[in-house]
């Protein structure tokens, strides 16, 4: 949603009713699957409202990537991204427990080889493909991709054997049903 407010009154991108409908259908399926889960409507989480925030702010970064970052490489653009993050990431590391637990715990190493793993599959690498995606196709269709993570949650819950919901099916369908359309291009008639 915010990469197409953003995108529609500060970047001047176009969408089609199509891609606007299928946005606002994927954020109505993501909604179904959140308040599927609460007893309260009114209910603020604040976990909730830091990602709101932090959507925005990944509305903004799409944005300007696709817009003024055209002509840089995607692979300079996610290093560019890391060497800001880095500095800070590596100062509060060393404000926490960090060097206690790995100079003593026996796992601490094996831990942090996963943790180093993940970071670099499910952080840099997923990045780098990102940046690319944003540069190959619009800034809404990249974020898009964004409404298959409930999706895949969903489905590790399958596994797992946790209860899923008649609401969780029908936002898991209203959200393909959005990405359909975000993705869906139009034919021209002769």
């Amino acid at each position: 949603i915010f990469t197409l407010l953003l995108g529609i009154y500060f970047f001047k991108t176009k969408p089609t009713k199509k891609n606007i409908l299928g946005v606002i259908l994927g954020f109505l399926g993501a909604v179904l699957l959140y308040f599927s889960e609460i007893s309260e409507f009114y209910t603020l989480n604040i976990g909730v409202l830091l990602v709101v925030i932090a959507c925005l702010f990944y509305g903004t970064s799409v944005n300007v990537i696709r817009k003024y970052l055209g002509e840089m490489n995607y692979i300079h653009i996610s290093a560019i991204s890391f060497f800001f993050v880095g500095p800070f990431a590596g100062y509060y590391i060393f404000t926490t427990d960090f060097l206690h637990i790995t100079t003593t715990s026996n796992k601490a190493f094996s831990a942090l080889g996963y943790i180093t793993i993940l970071a670099v599959l499910g952080t840099s690498f997923s990045v780098v493909v990102f940046n690319k995606l944003i540069k190959d196709t619009s800034a809404i269709f990249a974020t898009s991709v964004t409404y298959l993570i409930p999706i895949v949650a969903i489905l590790w819950g399958v596994f797992e054997k946790e209860q899923i919901k008649d609401e969780h099916y029908m936002g898991v369908c209203i959200i393909l049903s959005g990405l359909y359309l975000v993705n869906k291009k139009k034919v021209i008639q002769k």
